[in-house]
């Protein structure tokens, strides 16, 4: 099976082009690891910058905010056409509201 080259694409339509291309080729798979390499780092990042700061972490805030920051980024790339898939999307919103969830949940 041959793959489409990039010159294929008119890559003057934008900088889009080539994140859209390398989402075909890839069969979606780019988007999915692009969302969850966003979530991990703003997870992570969050949990151990305030066990560092104040010497413990509240990873079910860390979860959440997450969750609302790779909403936006999703939201964001669901305006570019062809890129974020709706099965994608639906499951960043339900990740997302099950953190918030979760986050208010530990606060009790």
């Amino acid at each position: 099976m041959t793959y489409e080259l990039i010159t294929a694409r008119n890559l003057s339509e934008g900088l889009q082009v080539p994140f859209i291309y390398v989402n075909d080729i890839m069969g979606g798979l780019f988007i999915k690891l692009l969302l969850l390499m966003v979530w991990s780092l703003v997870t992570f990042g969050l949990y151990f910058n305030q066990k560092k700061a104040i010497g413990f972490g509240d990873f079910p805030m860390a979860v959440a905010v997450a969750g609302i920051v790779t909403t936006v980024f999703t939201v964001l790339l669901k305006l570019i056409p062809g890129l974020v898939d709706t099965v994608s999307f639906a499951v960043v919103l339900i990740v997302t509201l099950l953190s918030v969830i979760w986050f208010f949940i530990s606060r009790g």
